[in-house]
């Protein structure tokens, strides 16, 4: 008897793994790990022909840290000559390989990686070249995959993974040996509780005078009930045996006498049965057998030598764990605050057997996708009401269970902005910022210390260039085409509104040497197009400005405040060469000039 691996060493043997393991992280997204064997259907085999098939594992999105399945197949039928684990997975010398390929019926392959982190993986698990028996008759013959598990980086089932069986077709051309009655098809495969299906029974009088046929199929009424028999029209016009039909304990009896009088041969479809799975049937194989089988000649004599098919139902259902899918919000959405926000869940898994939906959010107060911030998860009922939240980004993240206990989850990404009405958003963030507002704005004639929102250890600057000198805080009255230092101790978004009253474009008096200027819109220019458009530069002659620089980054210590220069005349030797909105700059200039601003 074949020793295979449980899923219990499979995992043991991961977990030695983990020992030296660096695991990476995956965000994980829906769709499309699968497993199936290529080519699906091998055609046109006959006795003694050889033929190669491969079982190819694609993990799509989910990083990829072991395989292990079987492949079934008849050994009545089919002999393994070769079978040969691949490296396309994991390359050479990178994997464990515990795989049983003795010929048996059943090819169990296992293999784990040995070298992380682990990523996404596609192709050849195996390659298996079988060859066709003596004296396998015509029809096509299942190649199953059963008991497949993908394993991602923590060891984790990957959820969701499509299988697809392959077939071989044995098909010869050769006519049947004489008369024959037979249940097609031969094999209804990977049934689940609830499913239907349909099987025909066959009948083929060869070269006999065919007047009447009588036969049973009996099948197992514990784990498949009858729910249609339809009569099919092998002859133009007979009579059904009285009693014809289902007995409902697992025995169909149907018999039916031409009456047309000139009796030929005949051959097509005798009765069609649709079949359905009873709740609980467990994974077998469960025969449909024909059973006294008559074919009456036109002197209501038996055909001889007739050959009986029975056909079989394979009831072989993998209960999938929930596969949820947050449909709403989109992923990366913008929120506003105090929002009674609909979140909907779906499961993809098509199984209905969900039994609880649990949704939470996580505050990612660095935006970086990962609750990796030493925050809670918090469980919410939909609508999610954000009233009082803090702006910023945040998780969240459904989780599934269904009705054995699998669970599965789903996570997306959203945004809670400051503010839904705003014209602009002017974000600030803790330490050094030079910033500007690009339009008039609401109030007018505000100070900094209320537009800036600036508690005590935080401060506000503006250089005039008129006096040479520096204007602090609530003295300051913001208005476009000035930049300003502002330093905030923690991060804040401010909402800026703009003032559509005002028709005619703002202005600004600079002055020769260092000026505190905006961007003066909120799209961003090159510097280029900015220098032209306030007079900066004079394309016929000379640059008016000879310098501009802005913060390396907003937020910066007083320690590491840094500047970066662009240069109208040279710009190849430049640092920057857009103008962002909300920004501030220092330009310098060899004259007197008047900058226009833009109005709402």
């Amino acid at each position: 008897m074949k020793a295979r691996m449980t899923g219990a060493g499979f995992a043991a043997l991961l977990l030695i793994f983990s020992l030296f393991a660096t695991i990476s992280v995956s965000t994980v997204t829906a769709a499309g790990p699968e497993v199936y064997v290529n080519p699906a259907l091998t055609e046109d085999l006959c006795p003694g022909d050889t033929f190669t098939v491969t079982v190819e594992v694609d993990s799509d999105t989910f990083n990829l840290r072991a395989v292990q399945l079987d492949l079934v197949y008849d050994t009545t039928k089919f002999q393994v000559n070769g079978a040969t684990v691949e490296d396309d997975l994991f390359g050479a010398g990178n994997y464990l390989d515990l795989s049983d390929l003795t010929d048996d019926g059943e090819l169990n392959l296992a293999i784990a990686s040995t070298n992380p982190p682990y990523g996404p993986e596609s192709g050849t698990l195996v390659t298996v070249e079988f060859e066709v028996k003596a004296g396998v008759p015509d029809n096509t013959y299942a190649l199953d995959l059963q008991n497949v598990v993908l394993k991602d980086e923590n060891n984790d089932d990957i959820p969701g993974v499509t299988v697809t069986d392959g077939a071989a077709e044995v098909d010869c051309g050769a006519p049947p040996a004489g008369p024959e009655v037979y249940v097609n098809p031969a094999l209804t495969e990977d049934l689940c509780p609830g499913d239907t299906f349909t099987v025909t029974v066959e009948v083929d009088s060869d070269t006999f005078n065919l007047r009447a046929v009588s036969l049973d199929l009996v099948y197992n009424p514990a784990v498949l009930q009858v729910n249609t028999i339809t009569e099919n029209g092998l002859f133009a016009s007979y009579l059904t045996e009285p009693g014809s039909g289902d007995d409902g304990a697992g025995r169909i009896h149907y018999g039916m006498s031409s009456t047309e009088g000139t009796y030929t041969p005949s051959a097509g479809t005798f009765i069609t049965v649709e079949f359905e799975v009873l709740p609980g049937a467990p994974d077998a194989t469960y025969a449909l057998d024909l059973q006294n089988v008559v074919l009456k000649d036109e002197n209501n004599d038996d055909i001889p030598g007739v050959t009986v098919t029975d056909g079989a139902a394979e009831v072989y259902c993998v209960d999938n764990p929930p596969i949820p899918d947050i449909t709403e919000p989109a992923d990366g959405a913008e929120l506003c605050p105090d929002d009674q926000v609909t979140i909907s869940v779906v499961d993809l898994s098509g199984e209905g057997d969900i039994v609880s939906t649990v949704i939470e959010y996580y505050y990612d107060a660095d935006c970086n996708g990962v609750a990796d911030d030493g925050n809670s998860w918090i469980e919410i009922t939909s609508p999610w009401d954000t009233t009082g939240l803090n702006p910023g980004c945040y998780l969240i993240r459904a989780t599934m269970e269904d009705d054995i206990g699998q669970t599965g989850e789903d996570q997306i990404g959203v945004e809670i902005l400051p503010c839904c009405d705003a014209d602009f958003v002017l974000y600030l963030e803790a330490g050094w910022n030079l910033v500007s507002v690009p339009k008039p704005i609401l109030p007018f004639g505000v100070n900094a210390t209320t537009l800036f929102d600036l508690v005590p250890g935080e401060t506000a600057s503006y250089y005039d260039a008129s006096t040479a000198s520096w204007i602090n805080d609530g003295d300051i009255i913001v208005a476009p085409c000035q930049g300003y230092w502002v330093y905030k101790v923690a991060p804040e978004a401010i909402c800026i509104y703009y003032d559509r009253s005002v028709l005619i474009p703002p202005v600004q008096e600079l002055y020769p040497g260092w000026n505190m200027i905006g961007h003066i819109d909120d799209t961003v220019w090159s510097v280029e197009d900015f220098v032209v458009a306030t007079g900066l530069s004079n394309v016929c002659c000379e640059d008016k400005a000879t310098m501009i620089a802005t913060l390396e980054e907003q937020g910066m210590a007083p320690t590491d405040v840094r500047l970066v220069y662009n240069y109208p005349a040279a710009p190849g030797i430049s640092e920057f060469d857009s103008m962002t909105p909300g920004y501030g700059y220092w330009a310098f200039l060899t004259e007197e000039h008047l900058m226009p601003g833009t109005t709402a």
